[in-house]
């Protein structure tokens, strides 16, 4: 285990068999790259020639069996579950006296069980008689973990095996982002024949070919999956430009109900469109993507945000749709995107008290300018016995979300502001006491649009049984903020009612 408590491959070797010989090499090969540092514990399971190779090769180390292991072989002997329990949790003990009192209780309930687990050697499977230390490392469930990964490929021949091993890295590289030149790199090559001298190094060139190939092989999963699913399927689409490369790309996804009621959702296409974005661009790119999943006749609705392009591009989806194939001829084909509409509401009622947070938004871009100012304000949070779990982050003015959290975790930190513009003469912009009031009554009323957006933008369950009442309550909260004896308050939700009303006006 690494010091994230994450499970870290350190060697893997191919056998001919589970031999004398076999162990022998792998742990000369693996001491030849470790040495035998201080405290070294090996865990395994009581297969003999591990035992041997491990005293001979690993001479000054420590050896320990593996619970689990110990305890399959007493359940498949003595036929009885509470010996396997009180077994467990006799080596899992910390103190002699507590091993023995469930020792005692294995007793109770077979006791030749007894003398079974004591011919094991106790020291090597026990953690109070362990003479050394285990770091609660009690199974070789770690490797388990690593096995069942290769578990169909291991019965194979070597050269396959490989094959898979490759397939492995290659969702490794996919998974993770890792740049392809990778692969080229000579401290990773060198990393990979100590690992396995016989793991044949492979070109970008090549694990590019495997990463299309695995995506091939996925896709046609997906496809088989959407076409056999009695339903229909609800479809995502979202158009966003990379800041880096000012390119535009859209994600098109799709989630859907399969055969055991479970709620399914799946990426299907992630794609560069080349400029103009225009509706007739932006609707050839999706029908295409329809077109070569074969779902154009199983969509029930699209999903898009609020803005002009995105209602013609729909206004064209409809002229090529046949009419027939869509719910009630197309009159539900369009959902608008909640969470967006969301947005824009709030967004509406913070540009009416911009001014309200100026001077906040001023402390927290002055404290977070500099590293050197962050250990400033860091010292004063622990000088005050307030920690600093939660970090300063300065708010972007287009993302309301960003300027809830600025502001709440700003008021976590209200007294931090004070003491440091006592300290800090350059600190011209602290915040009166009614930008703090006001700051703590907008972050009343925004962390429910707060709460309502993560809601609706949950992916592992249905959010359209969540909808009305939830647009419902917020319809009335708004109402309910228009008395609000700030005026900054009232001003704001008579703007964001009036956005609400353009898309939800009719409630009922």
């Amino acid at each position: 285990m690494d010091g994230n408590n994450q499970i870290y491959p350190l060697a893997f070797g191919y056998g001919d068999s589970e031999n004398d010989a076999s162990w022998s090499w792998f742990l000369t090969e693996l001491h030849d790259v470790i040495g035998e540092p201080p405290e070294l514990v090996t865990i395994s399971d009581r297969h003999k020639s591990i035992e041997k190779a491990v005293r001979t090769v690993f001479s000054n180390s420590l050896h320990g069996n593996c619970i689990f292991h110990l305890s399959q072989n007493m359940r498949a002997k003595f036929k009885n579950d509470k010996v396997q329990k009180f077994f467990f949790k006799a080596a899992k003990a910390y103190r002699v006296s507590e091993f023995e009192n469930y020792m005692q209780e294995v007793s109770k309930v077979k006791a030749n069980a007894v003398a079974y687990a004591m011919e094991a050697n106790v020291e090597k499977w026990a953690r109070a008689h362990f003479p050394g230390r285990r770091y609660s490392i009690m199974t070789t469930n770690i490797v388990e973990c690593l096995n069942s990964v290769l578990r169909d490929a291991r019965e194979l021949p070597i050269s396959v095996l490989t094959e898979c091993l490759r397939n492995e890295f290659a969702r490794m590289i996919v998974m993770h982002g890792y740049p392809l030149s990778m692969v080229g790199h000579e401290g990773f090559r060198d990393f990979c024949r100590l690992l396995q001298p016989f793991l044949k190094s492979v070109s970008r060139i090549t694990i590019r070919g495997d990463i299309l190939k695995m995506y091939g092989e996925e896709k046609a999963k997906v496809m088989s999956l959407l076409g056999n699913i009695p339903g229909r399927v609800a479809i995502t689409s979202v158009m966003w430009t990379a800041t880096n490369q000012k390119k535009g790309y859209m994600t098109v996804t799709t989630n859907f109900i399969d055969e055991s009621w479970h709620l399914q959702s799946r990426l299907l296409r992630f794609l560069y469109v080349p400029c103009p974005h225009t509706a007739e661009n932006l609707s050839n790119a999706f029908m295409d993507c329809m077109l070569d999943w074969n779902i154009e006749k199983k969509i029930s609705t699209l999903t898009l945000d609020n803005c002009s392009t995105n209602k013609c591009m729909i206004d064209i989806l409809l002229d090529i749709f046949t009419p027939n194939s869509l719910i009630m001829y197309g009159q539900l084909f369009h959902m608008r995107c909640t969470a967006h509409i969301l947005n824009l509401i709030v967004k509406s009622g913070l540009e009416v008290i911009e001014f309200g947070v100026g001077r906040i938004r001023d402390s927290v871009a002055f404290w977070t300018a500099t590293p050197k100012r962050i250990e400033k304000f860091e010292e004063a949070a622990r000088q005050l016995k307030l920690g600093y779990d939660k970090r300063l982050v300065l708010d972007c003015k287009t993302r309301w979300n960003s300027t809830y959290l600025m502001l709440s975790v700003s008021l976590d930190y209200k007294d931090v502001f004070y003491r440091l513009k006592q300290r800090e003469p350059q600190y011209k912009s602290f915040p009166e006491d009614n930008d703090w009031d006001l700051a703590k009554e907008m972050c009343d009323r925004l962390k429910f649009f707060y709460n309502v957006t993560e809601m609706f933008s949950g992916t592992k369950y249905p959010t359209s049984n969540l909808f009305f009442p939830k647009i419902f309550e917020i319809k009335l909260s708004l109402r309910k903020w228009l008395t609000s004896s700030y005026v900054e308050i009232s001003s704001m939700s008579s703007s964001m009612i009036a956005k609400f009303d353009q898309y939800w006006k009719d409630v009922h």
